[in-house]
């Protein structure tokens, strides 16, 4: 129950869903605040002028974002017309940020290489589409 809200960017078309992240993530504006992705703005949003590995830090800087709560009229509209860059940004903060991955994972799987965060995530993702069915 509540409303529960994505990041969109309006200026790229895209939008990112911490639904899509492991269990301990949430949707609500509290967990946007509080928890794990809190931090997902800042890393998008970074406008540090340094070209660098991480190709999802900094991509939305300058454009128009906001959150969007499922509560509003443009919530279907976005998701079926925006690509969903959740998985993108959720791996690569997951192997530069050790507490990210505790943070979102905690003590449910021990990764040490991008390549296991990518098949963890997966894996986790797969758990709650069989859940769901």
């Amino acid at each position: 129950m509540g409303e529960h809200y994505i990041l969109v960017n309006d200026t790229a078309g895209e939008y990112i869903d911490p639904d899509v992240f492991p269990t301990a993530c949430g949707t609500k504006h509290t967990n946007w605040v509080e928890d794990a992705q809190a931090s997902i703005p800042a890393y998008v949003l970074t406008d540090s002028g340094m070209d660098g590995a991480n190709e999802m830090c900094g991509i939305w800087a300058g454009d128009q974002i906001r959150l969007l709560g499922s509560y509003h009229d443009d919530k279907q509209a976005v998701t079926e017309d925006y690509s969903d860059i959740s998985t993108d940004v959720f791996e690569e903060m997951a192997r530069i940020y050790d507490w990210f991955l505790d943070a979102t994972l905690g003590d449910r799987v021990v990764v040490s290489s991008p390549e296991e965060i990518a098949a963890a995530l997966r894996n986790q993702l797969d758990e709650s589409d069989a859940e769901e069915k």
